[in-house]
């Protein structure tokens, strides 16, 4: 059995410090009409310490569509409405020593098989002090029958030689993984490109 690993960057600025007009915010609707020839997968940093919850909420409904929905630094008391961005049931919230966490929701399109550990019993290691730790799901795709799995990442932003360690467990957990792996989310890795 062939395995890979795919690895998606999407990054945007949406929402980051926007704040909402008072007064009652319509119920999301999202937006998951994607054909079944392929998955769309929305992964953003929502930036806890300058988001608002109402109107990362408001600007999803706004995107192209996508059936998973990966967060990061996502506050710790918005963590489970946005993990039931599709429903009920159809999402998880990491848990974080700091103040904000992942957050990965999927579409009725995938059935959730397990949750994974892809620290691999390295949690103290992979996520010191108020670092966090992946968060990883096994889904099987209703469509084509196929099942694979989705991790999201919040890598160390300060901390290169953290950051290199976590790259490393990442990539020993994902050797040992007979799934197709979907490895999403904010790598913290800084890139100066010229203008």
């Amino acid at each position: 059995m062939v395995r890979y690993v795919v690895s998606i960057a999407i990054v945007t600025a949406l929402g980051c410090g926007v704040e909402t007009a008072s007064g009652p915010v319509a119920p999301v609707i999202p937006n998951t009409s994607v054909t079944p020839a392929g998955i769309s997968i929305l992964a953003w940093n929502i930036e806890s310490g300058g988001s608002n919850t109402e109107t990362i909420l408001l600007q999803l409904q706004s995107m192209p569509p996508f059936n998973v929905l990966a967060l990061s630094e996502v506050p710790a008391t918005d963590a489970s409405r946005l993990a039931d961005y599709f429903g009920m049931q159809s999402g998880l919230a990491g848990t974080s020593n700091g103040d904000d966490c992942l957050v990965l929701a999927w579409s009725s399109r995938f059935r959730l098989v397990a949750g994974r550990d892809a620290t691999q019993g390295h949690v103290q290691e992979f996520a010191p002090g108020w670092h966090s730790k992946p968060l990883a799901v096994h889904l099987q795709d209703s469509f084509t029958g196929r099942d694979f799995i989705v991790v999201n990442n919040h890598l160390a932003r300060s901390d290169a030689i953290l950051r290199s360690r976590q790259a490393e467990l990442l990539v020993n957990w994902a050797r040992d993984e007979n799934l197709p792996i979907i490895a999403v989310g904010d790598y913290n890795m800084d890139y100066d490109f010229p203008t």
